[in-house]
């Protein structure tokens, strides 16, 4: 899988490739600073993607980042995600540098994530245990 992002006029946009399927994914600035909802969209047969008004990819909103901080947990699909404070998970690792990431875990089910520590660009960078099978490790990031 190769991800890019882009930032066209004020609109985020991911460039997925997955299994020779090629798909632009763009996220409303309503989404990127407001949004409720994680999409796990693999990629598809559509050329342009835009996600629903408060759907995000790849990333938590602003203010649910800002949630995570200020109450230790943040709501996305109607799930709440707490913040896990034990150093017992393995750092997500990029060109050998550990990067600063929060720990989430979700209250539902054994969903984790590890989430930038990055108020501007809440990437996730690794998620397991998702009930959908859509588990991942960012492995790099390159922006255009």
């Amino acid at each position: 899988m190769s991800l890019k992002k882009q930032i066209v006029s004020d609109t985020l946009v991911f460039h997925l490739e997955t299994r020779g399927v090629k798909s632009s994914i763009k996220m409303t600035p309503e989404a990127v600073k407001r949004g409720t909802e994680l999409s796990f969209n693999q990629g598809e047969n559509t050329p342009v993607i835009v996600l629903k008004p408060l759907e995000t990819f790849f990333i938590i909103s602003k203010s649910s980042y800002q949630d995570l901080l200020k109450n230790n947990q943040f709501v996305y699909n109607n799930t709440t995600y707490v913040l896990d404070k034990s150093e017992k998970t393995d750092p997500v690792i990029i060109d050998g540098i550990a990067l600063s990431t929060l720990h989430v875990v979700a209250q539902i089910d054994n969903t984790e994530m590890w989430i930038l520590q990055n108020p501007d660009f809440p990437l996730l960078c690794k998620v397991t245990n998702n009930p959908l099978g859509i588990n991942f490790t960012l492995t790099d990031m390159v922006s255009e």
